[in-house]
This record gives C-alpha cells, sequence and structure tokens, in this order.
C-alpha cells in the first residue's frame, strides 16, 4: 500500500540520463515509524537538487545490502517555508552564482518574499552587497530555467499526469507541452505512447474543454479505430464506426458524422476506393498508415508480376521438369512439383498448407534448385525463432524480416525500401500466417522489379498479431497463383500431433489415446474445473511432463491458454509456474514493474515490435541480470538491456496465449481448455496451438470445451481491405 512522506534532499547519490536518481532525504515529519534519514529512488527532475523539499509518494523496498529504500511512484515539490530552508534551496546546484553566505544574505534582506522577488523583480537583488549587473544576470537566467522546469511539471501534476510520465514530458517537448495541452489536452495521446483517451479525456474536463470541443471528437474516432486495429482489423466499417464513437462520448451522430467527414477530407483517415464488390463492406474507415500499408502491398504486387523473369524461369516449366532440377524432388507429389513450378516461373507465389503436408520439403527443393543454377536467394520469416527453424530445415541463412530490411534508429524506418532496394533475385519467406499488413508492405517495397517472391504458410492457423489478414486476403482474390496441400505425409511416425491437427481443422475431435506404448506425442487429462485444470497444468509442466519425457520445464515446455484472465488465464498462470519454475531467493534479483515481478532467471517475452532495441512481437527471452537502472535479457545468440521505462512492453511467459505463440514450435506443449474459455474456443485457435509443438501435447480439461473449439468455425472479424485492394486497377 502507497504511503507518502516529505523530506529534504541532503544529496543526489545518482541521477541518470533518465532521470531515474537515488536521493538522500531528512524526514521532515518528526515520529512514527519512518527513519530520520532514508535514500529515495525514483524518476526525478533535474531541478532535485540539494535543498529542495520533496513530498513522495510510493512503497517501502528492501534492497539488502543497500537497505530499506523508499521507491518513488509519485511526488510534489514543496516551496521551502522557513528562512533556514530558503537558504539551502538558493545555496544548491539550483541556482548558479549563490553560495550559502549569499544565500543568507538575500533571505535576511526579503524573508517570506524571497521568492516572489525571484520571479518577479530579480532587479531588486542589485541592493546585496556582492551582486552586480553580472552576477544578477547569471542569478536570473538560473532561476527562470528552473521556474520554467518545475512550473511545467506543477501544470501536469495540477492534471493527475504521474510525475514520471511528466517528466518524461518535459525532457522530450520542454515547457512547450503547456501551450499544447491547453490547445488540445488530446494531443498527449499522439505525443506519449500508452496514453489512453480516457486519460486524455479526463484531463480536458478539468480544464473545461466542452463535450463536443472537435479536437475531443476526432480523438474519440480514432480511438475506435485504435481499438479494431489491435483487434487486427485494418479497417472499421463507417456505420459501426459512428456508433462506437457516438457511444464513447456520449454526442449524437451529426457532431461525430462531421468531424468524420472533416478527418476523411484532410486525409486522417481514409475512405475505402469506390467500386467494392457485394461481398465487401462498402464504406470502411482506415487510419492513414494501415490504408497506405494495404494499398502499398497490392500496387508492389502487380508492379513485381508484370515485369521480366530471371534465365532459369523465363521458361514454362511442367510438373515433371522439376525431378530433373534437383534430387529433393524424387519423393514430391504432383502439388509439391506443381508448387515449386509455379515458384520458379511466376514473380509472386503462395504455398500454404498444414502440417505434415510437405511446405518443408517444397522449401529444400526449391532452396536446391535456386543454389545450383547461382540465384542470389534470401530466407526470411517474422520472428527469429521460425527463422532459425527455417535455416536449420534448409541449411542456409535465414533472417527475421526486420533485420532484413535493416531499421534504421536514425532515421525511423528499414534501410531497405522503395528508393533504396535489395539486391537478390529470389525471396522466401516462411510463417505468412504471421506477417501483417506493415510488415508485408515494407518488405515488398524493397523487393527489386525483376525479382520472385515465394509465400509459404498455414492459411489455417490464426492471422497475425498485427493488423491484417494478408496471406488470406491474397489466397481469396486468386490474383496470385497459390498451391495448397493437403495430403499428409509426416505419418510414418504415427505422430498424433499431425493427425489430431488436421482433425481438429476438419471438425472432427481428437484422437485421445493415454497409452505411451501406442502414443507418445498427445495425451488428454481430464479436468472439470478450472482450479484442478490449472493444478493439473502446473504438476505437468513442473514435475510430470520433466520426469517422463526429459523437458526442461523454463526452456522446452510452453504452457498455451486461449486467454489472458481467469484462473486458467495467462496472467495467473504465470503467477503460479514463475514460483515453481524460478522461485524467490536472496541471491536472485527481482525488479517490480506494476503487479508483475521480474526475477533474474525468468522466462519473458516482449509484447510489441521495439526497432531500438531491435526486439520484436513474440520474441522470448531469459532475464540475465537487474541492476539500478536496467535489465539485460538474453533474446537467442543476442543480449539486449531494457531500460525500466520499458518494462510495459515484457510480461513472463511460462504462459503466454495462443496468438503470441504464432511462428513458434515448443518441444512440448500444454493446453487447457474450458467452457469458461469462451468465446476464444474456437477451431482454428486450436488447431494452432497444438501445431506450435515438435514432440509432445498435453490437452487439460474438459471434452465439452474441446467439442466447442473443434466445431467452432467462427474466424476472427477483421475488417481488412487488400483483397479489395488487389481487384482495383
Amino acid at each position: 500500500m502507497a504511503e507518502k512522506i516529505t523530506g529534504a534532499v541532503l544529496d543526489v547519490i545518482v541521477q541518470k540520463d533518465n532521470g531515474w536518481a537515488v536521493l538522500q532525504m531528512q524526514n521532515k515529519i518528526t515520529g512514527g515509524n519512518h527513519p530520520v534519514f532514508f535514500k529515495a529512488t525514483g524518476v526525478f527532475p533535474t531541478t532535485v537538487k540539494k535543498g529542495v523539499t520533496l513530498t513522495l509518494e510510493g512503497v517501502w523496498e528492501d534492497k539488502g545490502k543497500y537497505g530499506r529504500q523508499f521507491k518513488t511512484i509519485n511526488f510534489i515539490e514543496e516551496a521551502p517555508q522557513t528562512a533556514a530552508d530558503m537558504e539551502l534551496y538558493l545555496s544548491s546546484e539550483l541556482v548558479k552564482g549563490v553560495g550559502p553566505a549569499l544565500a543568507k544574505k538575500i533571505v535576511a534582506t526579503f524573508g517570506d518574499k524571497t521568492f516572489d522577488i525571484l520571479d518577479n523583480h530579480p532587479e531588486k537583488l542589485l541592493t546585496i552587497s556582492g551582486i552586480g549587473k553580472e552576477k544578477l544576470k547569471m542569478i536570473a537566467d538560473s532561476w527562470s530555467q528552473h521556474k520554467e522546469e518545475r512550473n511545467t511539471l506543477l501544470f501536469l501534476r495540477k492534471l493527475d499526469v504521474s510525475s514520471n510520465m511528466a517528466i518524461k514530458l518535459y525532457q522530450k517537448y520542454g515547457s512547450g507541452i503547456v501551450t499544447t495541452i491547453k490547445q488540445n489536452p488530446y494531443m498527449l495521446v499522439k505525443l506519449v505512447r500508452n496514453f489512453g483517451f480516457k486519460k486524455a479525456d479526463a484531463i480536458a474536463s478539468k480544464m473545461g474543454f466542452p463535450p463536443d470541443f472537435p479536437g475531443r471528437v476526432k480523438a474519440g474516432i480514432t480511438h475506435v479505430i485504435d481499438a479494431a486495429n489491435s483487434e487486427g482489423s485494418t479497417a472499421v466499417p463507417t456505420g459501426d464506426l459512428i456508433i462506437a464513437a457516438c457511444s464513447l462520448l456520449d454526442l449524437p451522430n451529426n457532431v461525430v458524422a462531421k468531424n468524420l467527414a472533416e478527418m476523411v477530407k484532410s486525409q486522417e483517415v481514409f475512405n475505402s476506393p469506390s467500386k467494392a464488390p457485394e461481398s465487401e463492406p462498402a464504406d470502411s474507415i482506415y487510419p492513414a498508415w494501415l490504408y497506405r500499408c494495404e494499398m502499398g502491398i497490392a500496387e508492389n504486387i502487380r508492379r513485381l508480376m508484370e515485369f521480366s523473369l530471371t534465365p532459369i524461369v523465363q521458361m514454362q516449366l511442367h510438373t515433371q521438369d522439376i525431378a530433373s532440377l534437383t534430387p529433393y524432388a524424387e519423393k514430391l507429389s504432383v502439388k509439391q512439383k506443381q508448387a515449386i513450378a509455379h515458384a520458379l516461373h511466376y514473380p509472386v507465389t503462395v504455398l500454404t498448407g498444414g502440417p505434415g503436408t510437405g511446405k518443408t520439403s517444397c522449401l529444400k527443393a526449391l532452396v536446391d534448385i535456386l543454389y545450383s543454377h547461382n540465384i542470389d536467394f534470401v530466407l526470411a520469416a517474422p520472428t527469429g525463432r521460425a527463422a532459425q527453424r527455417m535455416g536449420e530445415t534448409t541449411g542456409y541463412k535465414a533472417s527475421t524480416i526486420h533485420r532484413l530490411l535493416g531499421y534504421n534508429p536514425d532515421a525511423g524506418g528499414f534501410k531497405f525500401n522503395d528508393d533504396h532496394q535489395l539486391p537478390q533475385e529470389f525471396f522466401i519467406i516462411d510463417e505468412m500466417s504471421m506477417v501483417d499488413a506493415y510488415l508485408l508492405d515494407s518488405l515488398l517495397k524493397a523487393v527489386p522489379d525483376n525479382a520472385h517472391v515465394f509465400l509459404i504458410g498455414d492459411a489455417d492457423q490464426l492471422p497475425s498479431v498485427g493488423a491484417g489478414n494478408v496471406l488470406n486476403d491474397i489466397i481469396a482474390r486468386g490474383i496470385v497463383p497459390t498451391t495448397k496441400l493437403t495430403e499428409i505425409f509426416r505419418q510414418d511416425d504415427k505422430s498424433f500431433i499431425v493427425i489430431n491437427a488436421h482433425r481438429i481443422n476438419q471438425g472432427e475431435m481428437p484422437i485421445f489415446l493415454n497409452d505411451v506404448q501406442k502414443n507418445k506425442d498427445f495425451f488428454f487429462f481430464q479436468n472439470e474445473t478450472p482450479d484442478d485444470i490449472a493444478a493439473t497444468v502446473v504438476e505437468l509442466v513442473t514435475e510430470k511432463i520433466p520426469k517422463q519425457f526429459g523437458f526442461d520445464a523454463k526452456t522446452q515446455i510452453q504452457v498455451l491458454s486461449p486467454k489472458y484472465a481467469g484462473v486458467i488465464g495467462v496472467k495467473e498462470m504465470n503467477a503460479r509456474l514463475q514460483q515453481l519454475i524460478n522461485p524467490p531467493d536472496t541471491y536472485k534479483k527481482e525488479r517490480k514493474a506494476g503487479e508483475r515481478v521480474f526475477r533474474v532467471g525468468d522466462k519473458v517475452m516482449q509484447l510489441v515490435n521495439d526497432y531500438d532495441l531491435n526486439v520484436f512481437n513474440g520474441d522470448i527471452g531469459y532475464i540475465q541480470s537487474i541492476n539500478d537502472s536496467m535489465m539485460t535479457i538474453e533474446f537467442g545468440n543476442s543480449y539486449v538491456s531494457y531500460p525500466y521505462d520499458k518494462l510495459d512492453s515484457l510480461t513472463l511467459a511460462y504462459c503466454c496465449t495462443v496468438h503470441k505463440s504464432q511462428g513458434a514450435e515448443f518441444d512440448a506443449v500444454v493446453i487447457p481448455f474450458h467452457e469458461s474459455q469462451f468465446p476464444m474456443l474456437r477451431k482454428n485457435l486450436a488447431y494452432t496451438a497444438i501445431t506450435r509443438a515438435k514432440k509432445l501435447v498435453v490437452l487439460v480439461g474438459s471434452k465439452k470445451a474441446i467439442a466447442i473449439s473443434v466445431k467452432n468455425n467462427m474466424m476472427e472479424n477483421r475488417h481488412t481491405g487488400l483483397a479489395l485492394f488487389l481487384q482495383q486497377n
């Protein structure tokens, strides 16, 4: 529970560039259980120097050898009240040119009007011996600078902006942030990551902005669009958008519609193009960046399909020709050979199919042909884990799409783009179901005119975490030659993972055969209540599976839950698994971030793309060290230092959602199923979860919940425009 304590700063022990500091404090309130002298940690402005009085809000923490410290969440800088406090304040590093002796003279001369003199009549300081014109200018400039920062932070704190956020805003925008907010407080949503509409709305209400203020209405419309984008849609049907915005803003339809029309006119958002087919929403609204992404994908696919090809692919290949080009083709089916022939002949092609249908065999054969004919090819995938698997399969180096394009933090974008294209001739992209609209748009821009693009993925899996449904949209429009593999080849080892994945995809219940002699990779444990399911999952992960199969609980076993909340949701399961797999210990450093506790040794996952740190949504790593200013995490072969202001982008990863597991493979997967997870119980979600496992799948829960999943053929209701844009001439 948060406490408050008021104290004077005796010394600034440490202060980092990001504002994080350790302060030596003296308690100004006697009595109680608080110490007279204590250390306070937190993010503080540069104005916090020796002599400043602060009222801190936070919690006490035991920091081992560093002793008991006060972790500051918020603070208020108090004006010095006594002559001694004012003297100490003026003689601090804040006011240049004023030492203890001069501070004493100033306070003795002006008394309790000292700060008013400094604020409004600094020229009166000339009456004090030792202060000439040059020293006056030094004092006045120094005081003015401090006053600007202090007033800005005070303004923000009065609006209930947290101290940490207020400091960040001042550091980035200076005192100009005050003018910006006074003109339009909803700009905070654009300027500050995770600064939500509702928080900005509360600030605007305090400041007296009317409900129909255009900045409010447009911010509300943007909030609804952003919410749809976060759920995977690139567009929102206009009617749905207006209804949702009216509900959010509590405003009539005409007010919202008028502001939306203005946003379309100024190209803040875009309307769907004309000539939409009957199957498409006739009138949808896109944020500008996603409109340009989907339009860019369509334009670049058309561009690539119009250009001449490399010598090997100028001829029309037939399926029988493929066997003569590589020994890998000897056992390929007619459809597999067709996929390779299409990839070699057409500039843009798609290969889709479920587990065990031979996508990997096609990939190996194609790569062998390209290598033997000296065609410069590149292998890429949306995640590091998928790229690593691609490399291991083919024997050639593969990279993430992000690394292939080369993010340039100085330019705020990718190194390779439409102005500076990649040099390769052939691009093979795996795990396309994970690729969102922004990433595919960025990739295709960088592909030169005479190159080939071969897209591989499982269209039956969940769509990308990011906005878009690019693989299915490309397949649906029928412009790009597509081969769908359906025949299962990976049955020699009687893998029930493969068998049951296809049964689920066909709407059939999986086969449950809990006999290790007959079934070595797919098991079911029946439990009817969430509490029993959770207990069984924990026991399986921490005891039974490691003992029976030799898998490491932390690095080889992954729990996948359909939902975040609830007893068997991601949040609760992570807490229980962390306690057993990586329990607290005196030698393990910890860092608390909200309700989460990160500990050295923890398995963690990145939740958003961070191009500056070069880590991406869904990347899994392990915490190697924690110190006063940052956390170091190992992601594969790289070590990334996380400043503490970026911990919101991390979560524990002993359990994760099925969505976040896309593109990954784990030795063993444990999946809880219960009716309480509805409406997330869907066929493509269950299918995706099962296909994440390489060697072992364990389902825990009720057969009824599994049956609901298998029979629920509803897909995520994503509104996208790519299929429509592909149709446009």
